[in-house]
């Protein structure tokens, strides 16, 4: 998408959330679809200009009826589609005529029934959109609101709509049932409010990124809630994630699709392929949003992340008015930061106010004294330690208490959030903190996840701060690359020179055809030596005796040349053998994995991991979808439960992770450069060396898709 047509888009999105007039291609007196739409602005109170279309009726709800699109008095600037589907085209092509120029289409029935022929009508509402240029949210959605500006243009059943306050959040989810449900009611729930409330539906033409990016260059939102389905466009949602991230305005979602059930369940709804759910991990993780698992986390981890500033160390101070509430918060927060013992003097000033009653340690029980003036007293004392990057307070109590922490909160630059330990339906007290700056929580489990979602969300974005790291996301690509022009997988002299072109270190090796070639080389490259046969068709050579290693001699080498030349020579891949590869053993280092699967939605994931049963058997492996930077890559590294191994366990020398790095970096260059040429690639194994000693890929399978 160009700058001009991404500005087109806002312009449209900026209309179709601040309508100056609407027209309701479907409203009825019966408090559905229909119904509904006309009652949601009219309860709350829309100032602009309202046109219900039903030709049964000269009025409605007490406005004014018109029989069609065409008969209105002006061009409307948002078009409401409540009309059976067979109708849907037919109003569409009736509002392009009269000019309209934004359309949100609540009516179902299109890709997600799953037939061919409902499929096509949906294709014919994208051929629509390019064709007359008017935009469209859905079909198959519950609406859009502008709750700031109380313009609630959607189908939800609200019955309290004039009570729903405005706030920093903007909501932007596929499905309009979750978005006006249980979104809304546990936001209210918390005393959390929305800006936007937008539901996408089957995203014919607008999608989600774009609702994202329009929310994010709004000031009074801080921060979107999204729920997923799909990503239909991988890149554009990878670059509005990257404004986001550069505004300081965090994506936190959820992306449905974990299991097989859920995989049904999108498809059956919005027509949406999840794809790779591992590969959506790496994409948000590598975009800084915050992915969790429900409507609660996703709030709660909002509520933090827009509330406070970040945790500036990696450690938290823990005070509570019981031991056990202490407790169950320091086993929670020390999975995640360090929970430090406080310094001598935090320590002396805590144990002036309790008198020796609970415990001045960290976490501290401060007994009765958390529902006591004091508690001011505590909170400055555990804040103004250096060793806390911020402080939790476990408790409940009044509208008193309430107003001291929201003060200690007020007169300090380090996150202070609460764990709610009374009933959620209390009133006083808990309202007071829920409309003031300090973040409260109610489980123990989800403000865990937020403190980590928030760690990681401003790591990254000190990252970006001061590196632009897409634009230096991969290498440099070489000159000049061959791929053979055939389908199926290369041979493994090709591979390995293709990835000797992209800056992958390979061992010294080169092609026999005859015993006498193979001594040669073998003299040539130094002992020891390993010897493989080299054929496309067969690329799985170990298990069937096709490789030798640690070969010390010409005579080593010449009756190793001989078994295996006879014992291809007899196979039904004989045709295909390209000789006997000779190569430098490589030794004293840790086999590591590599490699390159398309995602049919996200394009190409770059996998990595060490070798053997720490892949395949326990599926320790990370993923990032390329191109990668720096920052991924270090990640990548990082997050395998094998990390240790690479930094030197019991005694062995540390491996050198600065070559893994780089290998990682150009294997992204590789896989972006070759992405329309290359199905799948694998570095099995890929040997580090010890620190300053390089990485070498030993052997590698790579599949074509030319033809």
């Amino acid at each position: 998408m160009t700058q001009q047509q991404s500005g087109q888009v806002m312009e449209r999105i900026e209309i179709m959330l601040h309508p100056r007039s609407i027209a309701i291609i479907g409203a009825s007196a019966r408090l559905q679809y229909g119904g509904r739409f006309l009652n949601n602005l009219l309860e709350a109170k829309y100032s602009g200009s309202i046109f219900p279309i039903n030709p049964r009726h000269e009025e409605l709800m007490g406005v004014r009826c018109y029989p069609d699109v065409s008969s209105l008095p002006e061009v409307p600037d948002l078009a409401a589609i409540i009309v059976p589907f067979e109708s849907t085209m037919t109003v569409l092509e009736e509002c392009a005529r009269k000019g309209v120029k934004t359309g949100v289409i609540i009516t179902a029935g299109f890709a997600e029934k799953g037939t061919d022929e409902r499929k096509a009508a949906q294709e014919a509402l994208c051929d629509f959109t390019r064709r007359t240029g008017m935009r469209l949210c859905g079909p198959n959605c519950l609406g859009i609101a502008n709750v700031k500006d109380r313009i609630w243009s959607c189908s939800a059943a609200l019955p309290d709509i004039q009570t729903i306050a405005a706030g920093n959040i903007a909501l932007v989810c596929q499905s309009g049932a979750s978005a006006f449900g249980p979104f809304l009611a546990r936001a209210r729930d918390r005393g959390l409010d929305f800006s936007y409330i937008i539901s996408t539906g089957n995203e014919v033409d607008l999608d989600t990124s774009d609702f994202i990016r329009y929310c994010i260059h709004r000031p009074e939102v801080k921060s979107i809630v999204a729920y997923f389905e799909a990503i239909r466009d991988s890149d554009k949602f990878r670059t509005v994630a990257k404004e986001a991230l550069a505004l300081g305005k965090p994506i936190v979602a959820i992306k449905i699709g974990r299991s097989s059930a859920g995989q049904r369940a999108a498809l059956s709804h919005t027509a949406s392929m999840t794809g790779s759910d591992q590969a959506y991990d790496a994409l948000f993780k590598q975009t800084g949003v915050i992915r969790l698992d429900d409507w609660d986390e996703v709030l709660d981890a909002a509520s933090l992340l827009v509330k406070v500033p970040p945790f500036h160390k990696k450690s938290i101070g823990i005070v509570a008015h019981s031991g056990g509430v202490a407790s169950l918060l320091a086993d929670k927060c020390e999975q995640i930061v360090e929970v430090p013992p406080p310094s001598d003097s935090t320590r002396q000033g805590l144990e002036a106010i309790l008198k020796g009653r609970g415990s001045s340690a960290n976490p501290a029980d401060i007994t009765w004294h958390a529902f006591e003036e004091e508690l001011v007293d505590i909170l400055n004392l555990m804040l103004n330690e250096d060793a806390f990057g911020g402080v939790i307070l476990g408790t409940a109590g009044s509208d008193n208490q309430a107003k001291r922490i929201i003060g200690a909160a007020e007169k300090t630059q380090k996150p202070l959030a609460m764990l709610w330990t009374g009933s959620e339906r209390e009133v006083k007290g808990l309202k007071l903190l829920q409309s003031s700056q300090v973040p409260v929580f109610y489980s123990v489990e989800t403000l865990g996840k937020a403190i980590k979602a928030s760690l990681y969300y401003h790591r990254i974005r000190e990252y970006y701060a001061v590196e632009d790291g897409y634009r230096k996301a991969t290498a440099s690509l070489p000159a000049k690359f061959d791929i053979p022009k055939r389908k199926g997988p290369l041979g493994l002299m090709e591979s390995l020179e293709l990835l000797s072109s992209f800056g992958i270190d390979v061992p010294k090796g080169g092609l026999a055809h005859s015993v006498e070639e193979a001594e040669n080389l073998a003299d040539s490259i130094g002992y020891p030596v390993v010897m493989k046969v080299d054929s496309p068709d067969l690329p799985h050579k170990t298990e069937l005796g096709l490789v030798k290693t640690g070969l010390h001699s010409r005579v080593e080498v010449e009756n190793a040349f001989r078994e295996m030349w006879e014992r291809t020579s007899t196979s039904e891949a004989s045709t295909s053998i390209r000789g006997i590869l000779i190569q430098e053993m490589v030794e004293g280092g840790i086999e590591v994995i590599m490699g390159i699967k398309k995602d049919p939605q996200l394009g190409q994931v770059l996998l990595f991991g060490l070798g053997g049963i720490f892949t395949e058997v326990l599926k320790d492996f990370s993923l990032r979808v390329c191109p990668v930077n720096e920052f991924d890559v270090q990640e990548m590294i990082h997050e395998i439960k094998g990390f240790k191994i690479l930094e030197g366990f019991r005694g062995k020398a540390p491996a050198d992770i600065a070559a893994l790095e780089k290998t990682l970096l150009n294997l992204s260059s590789l896989a972006m450069a070759t992405k329309e040429q290359i199905t799948e690639l694998d570095i099995n194994p890929l040997i580090v060396l010890p620190q300053n000693k390089g990485a070498m890929a030993v052997d590698a399978l790579i599949v074509s898709r030319q033809s």
